[in-house]
């Protein structure tokens, strides 16, 4: 899932607060059609899933066989894989 994708779902599954300090999800319902408490089961997989990310944008990678290392920097964070 790009990180677009996952924005996307944090809006839709977004914070909605009301007047006597419940906290729901805007966009899910149970089975009853009541409010769903924030954080929803949407929110807590992606706050599970996703990946803390310092970018790395260069690094140092092994080049040949005697143990020689060359440095590379990156246009993408290959940790998440957003473009720098």
């Amino acid at each position: 899932m790009t990180p677009e994708e996952r924005q996307a779902l944090r809006e839709k599954h977004g914070k909605f607060e009301y007047s006597d300090n419940r906290t729901c999800c805007v966009f899910c319902l149970n089975d009853d059609a009541f409010d769903v408490p924030y954080p929803c089961d949407v929110i807590k997989v992606l706050d599970a899933t996703e990946p803390e990310c310092d970018h790395v944008t260069s690094s140092w990678i092994p080049a040949g066989i005697d143990g020689d290392e060359t440095w590379l920097e990156f246009n993408y964070c290959p940790k998440c894989g957003e473009k720098q």
